[in-house]
């Protein structure tokens, strides 16, 4: 089994369209996976450095489409297709987006450790 750096679980639970918090499915993040997937490799991380994995709820539901970052331990919130590019350039360079990672305890966007 290779190890990886990290491991970006991204979301893909579906819940029925009248659902109140929604899913991140219904918000695009299918998608979002698979073009993750795709930049990874394209960036030359996917064998040694980044591994994408789908995975249900992460409990975040309203701040969807969600990503954990493991085992730096947040996650992305309200992730789009034009975000993709610089989580990925982030990665490669062990830093995070920080516009992007949802503070502890809220929906909140927050500034981390880490810069862009």
């Amino acid at each position: 089994m290779a190890l990886r750096d990290r491991y970006l679980f991204v979301c893909i639970n579906r819940r029925p369209d009248q659902a109140s918090r929604g899913s991140c499915a219904a918000r695009g993040s299918e998608a979002l996976y698979e073009r993750l997937r795709g930049l990874v490799r394209e960036h030359g991380l996917a064998q040694t450095t980044v591994r994408a994995c789908s995975c249900s709820c992460l409990d975040a539901c309203l701040t969807g489409p969600t990503i954990a970052v493991e085992p730096d331990h947040f996650l992305y919130g309200g992730v789009t297709m034009d975000d993709l590019e610089p989580i990925v350039a982030a990665l490669a360079r062990g830093e995070r987006v920080d516009r992007l990672v949802i503070e502890r305890g809220g929906s909140a966007v927050g500034k981390g450790p880490r810069a862009e």
